[in-house]
């Protein structure tokens, strides 16, 4: 699979120019993480949120929802569907409802208490990770 950079160059959200060619970001001179490898990170703080393995096959409501919190933070990252797919274990069409739901449940808090919970706790363990 072929890395290319997931900084954003214009309005058209398309990959750094650079990148398409070479295997790193020439503009950050660092290499860009793989999907696979941010998709295990993000796992992880998800199955440590919710307490379900995301990447199981479950249909149990919290890991869905951890499944649905890492695509849409995948997807938010720049990285496209057929990235994210592998990464989750699951097909291109999965991650585009996962990325519905989630936008669903954000734009309407009230009716999705505990998901957004999940959520909020998600993004602040993520911002701990940063800043580690």
């Amino acid at each position: 699979m072929k890395k290319t950079c997931v900084w954003k160059v214009d309005e058209k959200d398309r990959n750094c120019g650079y990148c398409v060619i070479r295997r790193w970001c020439a503009v950050r001179s660092r290499p860009v993480a793989s999907p696979e490898a941010v998709g295990r990170k993000y796992v992880g703080i998800a199955w440590a949120v919710t307490g379900e393995d995301p990447l199981s096959g479950s249909r149990r409501r919290a890991a869905v929802w951890a499944r649905n919190m890492v695509a849409y933070q995948m997807s938010l990252d720049g990285f496209s569907q057929e990235q994210i797919a592998p990464a989750i274990g699951r097909d291109r069409c999965t991650i585009v409802h996962c990325v519905r739901s989630m936008s669903t449940a954000l734009a309407s808090p009230k009716q999705y208490l505990g998901e957004v919970a999940y959520w909020n706790m998600f993004q602040e363990r993520l911002s701990l990770d940063k800043n580690e």
